[in-house]
C-alpha cells in the first residue's frame, strides 16, 4: 500500500513539473523563427550545407514578412550570404524577391542594393554585360542619394566587370572613382581594393612596374591597419606583388614575396583558396629559380590537391599546366603529356579562356605531332577572344550611353513636366489674380452703390422731414391762429356780451334777475371752455414738433386703413429725434415699414404692437405680431428679411428676430442714437 501511495505521488510531481516546463516555455512567434534561421545561416560554426538550407529557409520566411526597412535589410544580408556561400542561383531569385519588395514600397535605396546583388549574380556567371548593366542602373539610383559608401563598392563592382572583359580604361577609371569615393569617406578597405584592381588592370596592358606601385600602396594601407588581419589582405596582396614579379622573370624576388605571405600559419585553414594559390605560384617561381629543385614539385601536388578539394578548377587546370612544365624540362614528356591534357579538358569544361589559352600553347609545347593543330587553335581563339573583348567593350559603352541616354530624356521628361507646371501655375495665378481684381472692382461699386444709395436715403430722409415740419409747422400755426382767434375774437365777444347782459341784468325785477345770472354764469363757463380749447391747440403746436414720430404715426394709421389687424403704437417721448442721424432715421423707418409688410402678407396676426423707447444711448424698437411664425430651420431667409438685417448693419443698429411655430414673431431693432 505505501509503494502505491508513493508511486501516485511520483507521478504528479512529474506532472507538476511538467507543466511548470510548459509555462517556463512559450510559443515560439514567425519572427523568432526567421531571426534563428538567419543566426544559424550567418555562423560560421553551421555547417556549409546548414548554411544553405538555413538561408533558403531564412529567404522564404522573409518574403512572407511585413515588407519594411527592417526585412529588406535581411534581404541585404541573405544576398551577401548566399554570395559568399557561392550559391549564385538562390542569389539571384533572393536578388528577384528583393526587388520586388523594394519596388513595391517606392524605396529607391533598397532598389538601388537589389540591382547591385543582380549585378553580382551575372558577374559570377560570366554574364559581364548584364552585369555591368545593372551596376549602372545601381550607380543611378545612389547618385541621386548621394550614398558615397554605395558608390565606392560599386565602381570597384564596374571595374571587377571590366578587368574581365579586358577594358582597361574603363577598369582604371572606374577603379579611379571608387578610389576618390574611398578617401571621401575614409573607407581603407575599399582604397585598398580600388589599388588591387588598378594593379590587376595594369598588368593587363603590361605594365608591370606601374602594377607593383599599385599594389604596394594596398600592401601600405594592409600593414597599417591592423583590424584587417583576419581578412588576410596582405597575403593577398603579396600574392598579386609575386606575381608580378613572376611575370618580370624576377622569380627569386617572387618566391621571396610568396614565403612571407606563407608565413601566416593561420592562412591555410582559414583561407585554403589563397593559401592553395600563393603555394601554386611559389612552386612555379621555386621551378624557374632552380629547376632541379624537388620542393617544387611537392608543392605542385599540394596546391593541386587542395585546389581540386575545393572544386576550383580553374586553378587546378592553370597547377597542372605549371606541374607539365616541370615534367618536360625533367624530360618526362609523357607524364607531361598527361597533365597538359588533363588541364585542356579541364579548360574546355570550365569554359575559361584564359586557361585554355594556357593549355594550347603547352600542349603546342608538348605534342609535337599536333603542334600546328593546338597552335592554330590557339591563334583562333586569340582572335575570336579579341573580337568578343572588343565587341564587349563596344557593348559596354553601348549600355552606359543607352543608360545615360535614358537619363537625359527622363531628366528632360522631368524639366519639360516641370515648365509645364510652372506655366500652369502661372495661368492659374493669373486667372486667380484676375477674378480677385474682377472682385475687388465689383465690391467697390457696390460700395459705391451703397454709398450713393445711403446719400440718396438721406436725402429723401431730409426732404421727407422738411416736408413733415413744414407740415408740422403750418399745423403748429394754423392751431396757433384758431387759439389766438378763440381767444382775442370770440371769447372777447362773449366776455364783452356777459358784462353787458349784468349791466342790464341790474336794472330788471329780481326774479327775472335771478334767472338771467343762471344765463350768465353759462357764458361764463363756455368761456372756459373756449380758454381751455385755446389752450390745448397751443400745446398740441408745441408737441408736434418730432416729424419721425409723425411719419410712424401716419404709417400705423395707413396699416389701420387696410388691414383687420388691430395696431398699437407706444413711443418714448424721452427719446431726441433731433440727435440721430438722418440715414439712421430713414432705415429705421424702412424697418419698420418692412416688417408691417410682412406681418400683413405672411402673419395671419390679429394684433400688432410697434413700441420704440430710449435704453441708454440707444433706441429700441420693438415689433410684435401674434401670428403664425415661423421656423429658420426650415425656412431660408427672405429677401424681407435679409433687408432688414442688411438696414440694421448699415445704421450700426443690432437685429435680433425671435419667432416660434404659432406663437409668433418679434423683431428687436437697437440702434445707437449718436
Amino acid at each position: 500500500m505505501k509503494n502505491l501511495s508513493a508511486i501516485i505521488i511520483f507521478w504528479v510531481v512529474l506532472l507538476l513539473l511538467g507543466c511548470q516546463h510548459k509555462k517556463n516555455h512559450p510559443k515560439t512567434s514567425h519572427q523568432d523563427t526567421t531571426s534563428v534561421y538567419i543566426q544559424k545561416a550567418l555562423s560560421n560554426k553551421t555547417p556549409y550545407a546548414l548554411r544553405v538550407q538555413y538561408t533558403q529557409k531564412a529567404v522564404a520566411a522573409l518574403a512572407l514578412e511585413q515588407n519594411d526597412s527592417v526585412n529588406r535589410d535581411r534581404f541585404i544580408q541573405m544576398c551577401r550570404n548566399f554570395n559568399d556561400l557561392n550559391k549564385w542561383e538562390d542569389l539571384k531569385e533572393t536578388s528577384k524577391t528583393f526587388l520586388l519588395k523594394s519596388q513595391e514600397a517606392h524605396d529607391d535605396y533598397f532598389i538601388g542594393y537589389s540591382y547591385r546583388w543582380l549585378g553580382v549574380y551575372y558577374e559570377n556567371k560570366s554574364m559581364n554585360d548584364s552585369a555591368f548593366y545593372y551596376y549602372l542602373k545601381a550607380e543611378k539610383i545612389f547618385i541621386k542619394l548621394d550614398d558615397k559608401e554605395m558608390l565606392t563598392k560599386l565602381n570597384l563592382d564596374k571595374s571587377n566587370a571590366q578587368i574581365k572583359v579586358f577594358d582597361i580604361n574603363g577598369a582604371e577609371k572606374s577603379a579611379i572613382k571608387s578610389l576618390k569615393y574611398a578617401y571621401l569617406i575614409n573607407d581603407k578597405l575599399s582604397q585598398y581594393d580600388a589599388f588591387i584592381n588598378l594593379g590587376i588592370a595594369s598588368t593587363q596592358c603590361e605594365d608591370y612596374d606601374k602594377a607593383i606601385y599599385f599594389v604596394k600602396k594596398a600592401l601600405d594601407i594592409a600593414y597599417s591597419n591592423s583590424e584587417f588581419n583576419n581578412l588576410f589582405i596582405s597575403e593577398i596582396a603579396l600574392n598579386n606583388l609575386g606575381y608580378y614579379y613572376a611575370f618580370m622573370n624576377k622569380h627569386v624576388e617572387a618566391s621571396r614575396i610568396y614565403r612571407i605571405a606563407l608565413s601566416n600559419k593561420n592562412l591555410q585553414k582559414e583561407k585554403p583558396r589563397i593559401y592553395s594559390t600563393i603555394v601554386g605560384n611559389l612552386a612555379y617561381s621555386d621551378f624557374k629559380t632552380n629547376p632541379n629543385n624537388s620542393t617544387s614539385f611537392l608543392f605542385f601536388t599540394k596546391a593541386i590537391k587542395i585546389a581540386d578539394s575545393l572544386g576550383r578548377k580553374s586553378k587546378v587546370a592553370f597547377f597542372k599546366n605549371h606541374l607539365s612544365e616541370y615534367y618536360l624540362y625533367r624530360k618526362d614528356s609523357t607524364r607531361s603529356l598527361k597533365l597538359a591534357r588533363e588541364a585542356i579538358e579541364i579548360s574546355r569544361k570550365t569554359k575559361s579562356y584564359d586557361d585554355l589559352l594556357m593549355s594550347l600553347k603547352q600542349m603546342a609545347q608538348v605534342d609535337f605531332k599536333n603542334q600546328s593543330f593546338y597552335l592554330k587553335e590557339y591563334i583562333n581563339l586569340v582572335d575570336s577572344l579579341y573580337k568578343k573583348e572588343r565587341k564587349a567593350k563596344n557593348k559596354f559603352e553601348t549600355i552606359a550611353y543607352q543608360t545615360e541616354e535614358i537619363t537625359q530624356q527622363k531628366n528632360i521628361a522631368l524639366k519639360n513636366y516641370r515648365r509645364v507646371w510652372i506655366v500652369a501655375t502661372v495661368i492659374i495665378g493669373l486667372l486667380v489674380l484676375l477674378l480677385i481684381i474682377r472682385a475687388q472692382a465689383a465690391k467697390k461699386r457696390e460700395l459705391e452703390l451703397k454709398q450713393i444709395q445711403q446719400k440718396a436715403n438721406e436725402e429723401i430722409s431730409n426732404l421727407m422731414l422738411d416736408q413733415q415740419n413744414k407740415i408740422d409747422t403750418g399745423r403748429a400755426l394754423e392751431k396757433k391762429r384758431i387759439a389766438q382767434d378763440l381767444h382775442d375774437g370770440i371769447m372777447n365777444m362773449l366776455a364783452s356780451t356777459r358784462i353787458n347782459l349784468h349791466l342790464l341784468v341790474q336794472k330788471a325785477p329780481e326774479e327775472t334777475r335771478k334767472n338771467f345770472n343762471r344765463f350768465v354764469d353759462g357764458i361764463q363757463d363756455i368761456e372756459k371752455e373756449i380758454r381751455n380749447i385755446a389752450h390745448d391747440l397751443n400745446h398740441g403746436a408745441l408737441a408736434n414738433k418730432g416729424s419721425f414720430v409723425g411719419i410712424a404715426e401716419a404709417l400705423i394709421q395707413e396699416q389701420r386703413n387696410i388691414s383687420i389687424c388691430r395696431y398699437h403704437l407706444e413711443i418714448d417721448w424721452q427719446i431726441d429725434w433731433e440727435k440721430m442721424a438722418g440715414y439712421k432715421k430713414i432705415h429705421l423707418y424702412r424697418i419698420l415699414q418692412e416688417a408691417l409688410q410682412n406681418i400683413l402678407k405672411h402673419a395671419q396676426a390679429k394684433n400688432v404692437e410697434v413700441s420704440m423707447r430710449k435704453t441708454g444711448d440707444c433706441v429700441l424698437m420693438e415689433i410684435f405680431d401674434d401670428g403664425v411664425g415661423f421656423s429658420f430651420k426650415n425656412k431660408k431667409k427672405g429677401l424681407g428679411l435679409q433687408n432688414i438685417i442688411a438696414r440694421a448693419k448699415a445704421s450700426d443698429a443690432k437685429a435680433v428676430i425671435k419667432t416660434k411655430i404659432n406663437e409668433g414673431t418679434t423683431i428687436e431693432i437697437t440702434i445707437p442714437i449718436s
